[in-house]
């Protein structure tokens, strides 16, 4: 893979081009020709960006460790229709998805005799939430807990959103209460501009039936169930992926715009 597009940059092997000459290859999968362009993301806080990049043992085993320190702060769960494939012994274990991978949500509340979960977990005080991930996390490291956690409290829109709703449940605790993650927070969608609390979701208090959901994401205090969420939603990856998208910058979503690039 030592073939560079010459629009975007990927690698590739020279086998994978759609058309042009061997000297000057032009390739699809990576950008469709050209024609999709996307600005680079923000930088991550300073905290995160060092145990990306640094070859310290606390980096390191952040790094081999990141998808459990990913999942361990997400605010949507990964699920997808798998089966497990086990040949006895007569060849590698295999894990099948058949396609179908989502991103799902839960209630802003666990039930009484379940654990908290995802986003739940953005309802407790900083210390009991750090021991409970810690609980669940017992190879993670507590000061890499703490400091991904101080981070994101800090940083991500979506934590704030759920601290802010969490401060309005202890006051109304009996009240209805909803988030409303909006689909498109971004006014200027050829640009990674960083999202601000206002933009991305409102706190509905009172009576909330009047919402229309459409693609958009509704969650409740206990009641409405497992909720799928459209990949569509331009808080679909940053809801999960949240190492990759601390600021919560907004990922994919309808309203990008394809160019028209020159091919000569």
């Amino acid at each position: 893979m030592n073939i560079t597009c010459r629009f975007c940059g990927a690698k590739h092997w020279l086998a994978e081009k759609v058309d042009g000459l061997n000297s000057s290859p032009i390739f699809s999968h990576c950008c469709h020709r050209g024609k999709v362009i996307l600005a680079p993301l923000p930088p991550p806080p300073l905290p995160i960006r060092s145990l990306l990049a640094d070859q310290t043992l606390q980096a390191r085993h952040f790094r081999w460790h990141i998808c459990q320190y990913n999942c361990s702060f997400a605010f949507t769960s990964f699920c997808s229709d798998h089966n497990n494939v086990n040949l006895n012994g007569h060849g590698p274990w295999m894990w099948k998805t058949g396609y179908q991978i989502y991103h799902s949500a839960g209630t802003l509340l666990p039930a009484d005799d379940e654990q908290p979960l995802y986003a739940q977990l953005y309802f407790y005080d900083a210390d009991d939430v750090l021991n409970h991930r810690k609980r669940q996390n017992p190879n993670l490291r507590r000061e890499l807990l703490d400091t991904i956690q101080q981070c994101l409290c800090q940083s991500n829109p979506f934590s704030h959103v759920f601290l802010n709703a969490r401060d309005i449940l202890r006051q109304q605790p009996f009240g209805n209460l909803a988030i409303w993650i909006v689909t498109n927070p971004e006014k200027d969608h050829h640009r990674y501009n960083l999202p601000t609390v206002d933009k991305i979701a409102v706190i509905i208090v009172g009576n909330d039936q009047q919402v229309n959901d459409g693609h958009d994401i509704i969650l409740r205090p206990r009641d409405g169930g497992l909720q799928r969420i459209s990949d569509l939603h331009s808080a679909y990856a940053p809801l999960h992926y949240v190492l990759l998208f601390p600021l919560g910058t907004p990922g994919w979503n309808t309203s990008l715009k394809l160019c028209m690039p020159a091919t000569k």
